[in-house]
């Protein structure tokens, strides 16, 4: 079952809010698929990209239903995620646009999602992470999958950047 959270792809809205709000998008996907007779509801897994990983580790790390995790270039927390795309003065870059979003109404030094890693219950976690990716390091991959618990794996996929899996040499690894 896929589905576009909100302002993203066919959904609605124009606001993202980094998985603040949406966590609830899915949670009714989840809700859904349980409301589904075909659907075995012990074996829902879900796989977040990006900001999308963030937002499955904060629901999953309160929703039990969600039995296994696929996490692709998934960042750490948005402070991570602001210093890794930060310039000569990534620190400082990372505080300025944190300042930037709490302006416009999102606080980003709450969305620290290796908080939610460490919550989620020894439930089957696979990190998929881009050796190239300039957007979410393999710094902030390394970070995840120590604060996660078994069982856990993690692929790396050496000549890739952030997403582009089918397009780089790494596809057959991917697969």
């Amino acid at each position: 079952f896929l589905y576009d959270t909100r302002a993203h792809g066919e959904s609605e809205g124009d606001t993202v809010s980094f998985g603040k709000k949406e966590v609830l998008d899915l949670r009714a996907a989840i809700d859904w698929l349980e409301s589904r007779p075909e659907v075995d509801r012990h074996r829902i897994g879900a796989f977040g990209f990006s900001i999308g990983g963030g937002t499955l580790a904060m629901e999953a790390s309160q929703d039990p239903r969600i039995a296994a995790m696929v996490f692709a270039s998934s960042p750490n927390g948005l402070f991570d995620l602001s210093i890794d795309e930060g310039g000569i003065f990534p620190w400082g870059q990372a505080h300025l646009k944190l300042l930037i979003l709490l302006m416009a109404g999102v606080n980003g030094y709450e969305l620290d999602y290796g908080k939610s890693f460490k919550k989620l219950n020894h439930r089957p976690i696979l990190l998929i992470q881009g050796e190239l990716d300039k957007g979410v390091s393999l710094r902030q991959a390394n970070r995840i999958f120590a604060q996660a618990s078994d069982p856990k794996s993690m692929i790396l996929l050496p000549h890739t950047g952030h997403g582009h899996y089918f397009q780089s040499e790494d596809a057959a690894l991917y697969i």
